[in-house]
């Protein structure tokens, strides 16, 4: 009788093991593909424009380009500059 009760430890163990690794292979997995964007970065703004060039290149180009630019649509930009002339801000 010890011989089967070894040999149910010994399966026992055998899966625990089993079940132990692929737990450890998802966690693995899973740090993987979180962590990838971190480490693998792509340059998002690659613009050879920087300051008022880069703003005007907005302006004169696709409507949503400067909302993805800036977070704001034209119009609402235009208003927004209007109103710091409007207070007395100058371009800077």
């Amino acid at each position: 009788m010890s011989d089967s009760s070894t040999n149910d430890e010994d399966e026992q163990r055998i899966f625990f093991m089993q079940m132990a690794g692929m737990a450890i292979t998802a966690l693995v997995a899973a740090t993987v593909v979180y962590a990838s964007p971190l480490y693998d970065k792509t340059p998002y703004h690659t613009s050879a424009l920087s300051g008022a060039d880069w703003v005007l290149e907005l302006i004169d180009g696709h409507a949503e380009r400067i909302h993805c630019g800036l977070g704001v649509h034209k119009h609402v930009f235009q208003a927004l500059i209007a109103y710091l002339q409007n207070i007395g801000c100058s371009h800077s």
